[in-house]
């Protein structure tokens, strides 16, 4: 490998860096909507350069989660109520359908990574580890879409799920709704066990239908 190979492998990897350490922040809303990014700022707090910055703020901007407004800069994008509503309604019948696949599917392995992932989200809650619930909440949903085993749902879901992962963060000071989201994992769970796919698939239906009128009732988002 030449020396040239070296230097921009490294480069690539410090944008690769720049970009998973700043969307964490701002799917996780330690980066509020309509927060100007400054690449100073970032670089210094990454202990990076401001180039891997400037083109890891570039990626975010194409995905949507930043916004470049000429003349002022780079902000995090705002979640609107239409864009909430809008991505439930898509994800209401495109998750619902993968729960509806994944019981057809169903192996042993996905059952036991379901089983695992409760059990996790459990102890987080018990131990009040909420941001570490928030993502086995989430992750028990990407089992789910990976056990349907459909390539082209799984891609039009992973296309909405950053800012899916936006809406649940919210909730990452509630205990209660979190609590409540467990339990109707395990309900999806034991239908899936019990082969009943229309329940599974109406199960997952009322759940995000649920978590909607929850962040609508809190209005968390706008």
């Amino acid at each position: 490998m030449t020396i040239g190979l070296i230097v921009e492998q490294r480069e690539n990897n410090k944008q690769e860096f720049a970009y998973s350490e700043i969307k964490k922040l701002i799917i996780t809303n330690k980066l509020q909507p309509n927060t100007l990014l400054v690449e100073r700022q970032l670089s210094e707090q990454l202990g990076i350069s401001r180039t891997p910055v400037r083109e890891a703020l570039k990626q975010l901007t194409s995905e949507g989660l930043t916004e470049f407004i000429p003349g002022k800069g780079v902000f995090v994008t705002n979640i609107t109520f239409e864009d909430f509503i809008n991505i439930s309604e898509v994800r209401e019948a495109l998750e619902g359908m993968s729960a509806k696949l994944c019981t057809l599917k169903k192996d042993e392995e996905t059952l036991e990574r379901l089983e695992k992932n409760l059990i996790v989200f459990e102890e987080a809650l018990n131990n009040e580890d909420f941001d570490q619930s928030v993502e086995y909440d989430m992750a028990f949903h990407y089992i789910v879409i990976s056990g349907a085993n459909n390539p082209k749902l799984e891609a039009l879901l992973t296309a909405i799920y950053d800012q899916i992962n936006r809406f649940a963060f919210t909730t990452v000071s509630d205990a209660e709704r979190q609590r409540m989201s467990l339990a109707q994992h395990k309900k999806v769970l034991e239908a899936m066990k019990n082969d009943d796919v229309e329940l599974a698939e109406k199960l997952t239906r009322e759940h995000i239908i649920d978590v909607k009128e929850y962040h609508i009732k809190k209005n968390y988002l706008y």
